[in-house]
C-alpha cells in the first residue's frame, strides 16, 4: 500500500497490525494514516484495548460432568439415559467444546467490537444526512430570496408606462 492510505485500507490492515504482521511499507503507511486520521486512530486504540482485554481473560474449560448434571436435573432425571439422550449429550459436549475455544470467543468479541464501530459510523452518517438536508433547505431558501431580488430589480429597470409618455 502506498502512503495515501484510505480509511477502508486502514480497516483492512487493522487485524494484521494487531497481530504485528505488517511489513515495513505497510506499517509506515498505516502509522502515517493513524497519525493523520482521528477516527482511525480511535478505532486502532479501541481494537488494541479489546485484544489486550481478551489476552488477559483466562480460558474456560467446562467441567466434564456438566452435561450429565444438566440431563439429570431436567425432566425424567435419574432415569437411565436413552440413546437419544446419550447422542444429545455427546453433541452438546462437542458443541460446548467448540464454542468455548479461545478462537470462537475472540471472534465473538471482534464481532461485538465491529458492531459497536458500525454503530458509531452509522450515527455519524445519519448526522451527515441531516446536515446535507439542512444545507439543501438553506440553499432553497436562499434561491427564493435571490429570485425575489432579481424580479424586483427587473421591475425597477423596466420603464413604466408613465415614463414612456
Amino acid at each position: 500500500m502506498s502512503g495515501n492510505m484510505t480509511c477502508s485500507d486502514f480497516e483492512i490492515l487493522l487485524a494484521d497490525f494487531l497481530d504485528g504482521s505488517l511489513h515495513a511499507g505497510q506499517k509506515a503507511a498505516f502509522d502515517h494514516h493513524q497519525s493523520s486520521c482521528a477516527t482511525c486512530a480511535e478505532l486502532a486504540r479501541d481494537a488494541s484495548g479489546a485484544v489486550a482485554f481478551m489476552e488477559r481473560v483466562a480460558e474456560v474449560a467446562p467441567p466434564p460432568v456438566l452435561v450429565n448434571r444438566i440431563l439429570l436435573a431436567g425432566p425424567g432425571g435419574g432415569v437411565k439415559a436413552s440413546w437419544v439422550q446419550r447422542w444429545a449429550e455427546a453433541t452438546l459436549q462437542r458443541w460446548l467444546g467448540r464454542v468455548l475455544q479461545p478462537r470462537f470467543a475472540m471472534g465473538m468479541a471482534m464481532a461485538v467490537l465491529s458492531l459497536a464501530v458500525l454503530g458509531r459510523f452509522g450515527a455519524a452518517a445519519e448526522s451527515g444526512v441531516h446536515r446535507a438536508w439542512d444545507r439543501t433547505l438553506k440553499n432553497y431558501d436562499n434561491l427564493a430570496v435571490v429570485y425575489d431580488v432579481q424580479t424586483q430589480l427587473q421591475e425597477w429597470r423596466q420603464p413604466s408606462d408613465a415614463d414612456q409618455k
